[in-house]
């Protein structure tokens, strides 16, 4: 299946475009015109076109995820930004004072959980822009299925003000983000 918008290959019977957020009306059912959903999601997806890898989450991690409000990615990435800090301090620690005995240390356990964060980190790369087209997309017909009787620019006021980010969530990820670079 083609997308009508981007022209981005995805799965047959998709509800949307993970790329570019388009709704296909086929799936939506009939409570509402259905210009409204894409103008809708258009708002929340700031009518930004999405690509497979997120270089934005891939320089500014967790801060990213909050910025954007996906509240579990940045809560997982925070706790795997610490993890690996702590996986360096570990190494570092252990080479400085046991040079002889890293090698299986190394072998049997930093480097599994080395993997493990670089695995987890290079997943929200990949797929946080999906997962945020998801929320888009589920926000959106949950606004509009909850106020139906409303009218466009009532929704559009809804919208706008759920894409504001929170400035203290953001301020206290930098603040993290900070505390993990200096600890």
């Amino acid at each position: 299946m083609i997308c009508t918008n981007c022209k981005a290959n995805i799965k047959d019977n998709s509800r949307f475009c993970i790329r570019c957020g388009e709704i296909f009306y086929d799936y939506l059912g009939n409570t509402i015109d259905d210009g409204v959903y894409s103008n809708l999601m258009k708002i929340y997806t700031e009518n930004k076109s999405f690509n497979i890898f997120s270089v934005k989450y891939f320089f500014f991690n967790f801060i990213y995820a909050f910025y954007k409000k996906m509240h579990f990615i940045g809560v997982c990435s925070l706790i795997d930004s610490f993890v690996f800090k702590m996986f360096l301090l570990i190494l570092k620690n252990e080479i400085d004072v046991l040079p002889d005995k890293i090698g299986l240390f190394y072998i049997f356990f930093l480097m599994p959980v080395y993997i493990i964060c670089f695995s987890v980190f290079m997943y929200f790369c990949f797929n946080f822009n999906k997962k945020y087209i998801e929320k888009a997309y589920y926000y959106v017909t949950s606004v509009v299925r909850e106020n139906e009787n409303e009218d466009y620019s009532y929704l559009r006021r809804i919208v706008e003000k759920k894409i504001r980010p929170n400035k203290v969530v953001v301020f206290l990820s930098i603040i993290a983000f900070i505390l993990l670079i200096f600890i």
